[in-house]
């Protein structure tokens, strides 16, 4: 923790609450998927072996997110808008997918899809076109399948995932 400008070293102190202080505290409830599982700002990695079903899990996801309803046993307090860029299959492919998820959760208001193989995260220019159109279609979550196309070199070194993450 950095001293701020001004205090020194025997003025500073670290910011310990007590009981009555922090429970005396309110924040806003940024829960998008219930029980811990993931709140608004923060990351979900849904990760194992090939041709397990992951792919199928987080269209799943996004399906629930988009609509309100329960996703495995976790609840969805509420519907939340989501992108969900995926780079893994042909359009014609991921459009039986999706034809499946709807069926059960319904047409999703709330999400936009992308297919395509064409652009990597860690070039600039697409970085920054992806930021806007987040911010301009006000997506809550965004999911992005596979990992390993969205950047250059190997998704098992920290430093090269951290410049997606």
């Amino acid at each position: 923790m950095k001293i701020a400008d001004g205090e020194s070293k025997a003025t500073f102190k670290l910011p310990f609450l007590n009981d009555g202080s922090l429970m005396g505290m309110n924040f806003p409830d940024t829960t998008i998927i219930g029980e811990g599982v993931l709140h608004e700002a923060s990351r979900l990695l849904i990760a194992g072996d090939t041709k397990l079903g992951k792919s199928i899990l987080v269209t799943q996801l996004a399906f629930a997110l988009a609509t309100g309803r329960p996703w495995l046993i976790f609840p969805v307090p509420k519907p939340v808008r989501v992108m969900i860029i995926q780079f893994e299959v042909a359009l014609p492919i991921f459009q039986k997918r999706y034809k499946k998820i709807r069926a059960y959760y319904g047409p999703p208001e709330n999400l936009v899809t992308l297919t395509t193989r064409k652009f990597r995260l860690t070039d600039e220019a697409v970085y920054e076109h992806l930021k806007h159109d987040i911010k301009e279609w006000k997506a809550k979550v965004l999911v992005l399948d596979p990992w390993y196309f969205l950047q250059e070199g190997s998704e098992n070194e920290t430093e090269q995932v951290m410049v997606i993450v």
